[in-house]
């Protein structure tokens, strides 16, 4: 475990070493912050928050442990590859292979013997090395991984930040209960997304389970090893003179690194309320219409589905949004802040009326309009955003990983739809939990061409289709909750401690923090950088 912590709980590997010791969270190994970049820091600050969270659902179920937690997108250790035949042929297993090489490592050597030795072992632990023995047995948890490394999977930040339960699982269930969703019969049978189609995948050298050809066996991958591929540049091509009424694959650049988090906000799900009301002709003075008030995101508005930006195709507001010109696909006017900060003021003094904090406050345009607490239960409501109402508009909804996995899929599969996943290599925890083509369709398994073979089928087979979109909701709704996480958290605790050859002691990290105190004292108290946001107040939900 030492040599994990020396080698993955460093900035540029993007890990921090953390522990559960009688129940309480610890920051066992605290590291230089400012060397972590502040995107890598708020995922971890998110991890803190969820392990906090932990401690305070299960004490001391939590068994002694110690481990890295690692926030890349993609795995950085190499892959264990499969044993050679002369490997085999000695009948030597991984374990025993990595104890004879530690002992070659302690026997003495001379200074020539030495350098040479410490390049390879250099070599084994460097992300992009020569694969071997004894790396790829680091214990580090990570939200992403192909079949070749042995990293743990964990749920993705995603999960938290999106605040997943109350924007998704919670809202796409009002809506359907409200009769609000589209009917499968009445959906746009389109195979449907929205991406940042720059955005290009990485893998490992080494690594041929998430090696990417494109249409005719096209070589789309490049780089030093081929550890580049342009997945979704090379999908745009073959998708943009499609016939929009089989697949409607667009384009839509993130607009930040905050952008999707920035769609699933209480704030800016707030001020969709109220700007449905401006644009739309109402005012500030006129009450919201019930089926907007319950669902305030849904008119105006979009974003990619994978990684942010915006796009408001197919939603119920695009009309509305059409008439007040200016208006941007982010649900915002153009050029005018003073009407974004108009209508947070204005939803601001619902508020404060309807919380009863001033006698006066009946006089102020837009204040009366609201009854005594309906705008704080509209502002708690869980509320659907509006690119993903946009999505639960198609039949078939397309999943497309990113540099590495998409949380995209887990977003998806709760809008009724018939998601079509990229095979694309990478998974998360759940993912092999799901059975293809009872929950999905599989897709792109060699040839992206297969992206119009599964759309013709769920075309030609309506009822299954049906049946396994009903059965990615179902799966979705009983297994991504907030309890299942947290039930998978403890369960891969409880495995990674029995895995455990010794037994950790709290006492063998003498600089440790309480995870709470670091938290508070540490990294909430980091200044952001130019341009960038505050850690201070960034959503969670556990």
């Amino acid at each position: 475990m030492a040599d994990t912590v020396r080698f993955f709980a460093t900035p540029f590997k993007r890990g921090m070493h953390y522990g559960f010791f009688g129940g309480k969270a610890y920051m066992l190994t605290p590291s230089y912050l400012a060397k972590y970049g502040q995107i890598s820091l708020s995922r971890q600050l998110t991890y803190m928050k969820v392990l906090l969270d932990l401690e305070k659902r299960y004490g001391r179920e939590i068994p002694d442990c110690e481990f890295v937690i690692s926030t890349t997108d993609t795995p950085n250790q190499n892959p264990v590859l499969p044993e050679s035949d002369e490997q085999q042929a000695k009948g030597r297993t991984l374990l025993e292979q990595q104890q004879a090489q530690d002992e070659r490592r302690q026997q003495p050597r001379s200074p020539r013997a030495a350098k040479a030795a410490a390049r390879s072992h250099h070599a084994l632990t460097h992300p992009f090395g020569k694969p071997g023995v004894p790396n790829g047995t680091f214990p580090v948890l990570r939200a992403c991984k192909s079949a070749p490394f042995p990293d743990i999977l964990i749920p993705s930040h995603d999960f938290y930040l999106l605040r997943y339960d109350t924007t998704v699982l919670r809202a796409a269930g009002n809506l359907t209960a409200a009769g609000e969703l589209a009917p499968w019969d009445r959906r746009n049978p389109a195979a449907y997304g929205r991406y940042d189609l720059r955005v290009a995948r990485s893998r490992h050298a080494r690594d041929r389970t998430t090696y990417r050809y494109g249409t005719g066996d096209m070589r789309i991958c490049s780089g030093t090893g081929e550890t580049r591929c342009f997945v979704r540049r090379h999908l745009w091509g073959i998708t943009e003179k499609a016939n929009r009424s089989l697949v409607d694959i667009g384009h839509v650049p993130a607009a930040s690194d905050h952008h999707l988090t920035d769609l699933h906000t209480a704030r800016h799900l707030a001020l969709a309320l109220v700007r449905e009301e401006l644009l739309g002709g109402g005012g500030r003075g006129t009450r919201p219409s019930h089926g907007a008030a319950e669902h305030a995101s849904g008119g105006k508005g979009g974003g990619s589905i994978y990684n942010g930006g915006g796009d408001s195709g197919g939603t119920s507001g695009q009309a509305a949004a059409a008439s007040a010109p200016g208006v941007s696909v982010l649900g915002s006017v153009d050029g005018d802040a003073a009407t974004a900060e108009e209508a947070h003021q204005a939803y601001l003094l619902g508020v404060k009326h309807s919380a009863g904090w001033a006698e006066g406050e009946d006089e102020v345009a837009g204040a009366g309009s609201y009854a005594p607490g309906e705008v704080e239960r509209l502002r708690t409501a869980p509320h659907l955003p509006a690119y993903l109402r946009a999505a639960a508009q198609h039949k078939l909804l397309v999943h497309v990983d990113g540099a590495g996995c998409s949380s995209a899929l887990e977003r998806l599969l709760p809008m009724g739809g018939v998601v079509l996943r990229e095979e694309s290599g990478y998974f998360g925890y759940y993912h092999q939990a799901m059975q293809p083509r009872q929950h999905y369709l599989p897709w792109w398994r060699r040839d992206p061409e297969d992206l119009y073979a599964e759309a013709a089928w769920a075309s030609q087979h309506p009822d299954a289709a049906q049946a396994i979109a009903a059965a990615g909701a179902a799966f979705a709704r009983g297994m991504l909750g907030s309890q299942g996480r947290a039930c998978y958290w403890l369960a891969v605790l409880k495995r990674l401690a029995a895995a455990f050859t010794y037994q950790p002691k709290l006492s063998d990290f003498p600089r440790a923090l309480p995870l709470a105190r670091y938290r508070d004292e540490q990294v909430l108290r980091m200044r952001p950088g130019p341009g960038q946001r505050p850690l201070f107040g960034q959503p969670f939900e556990p």
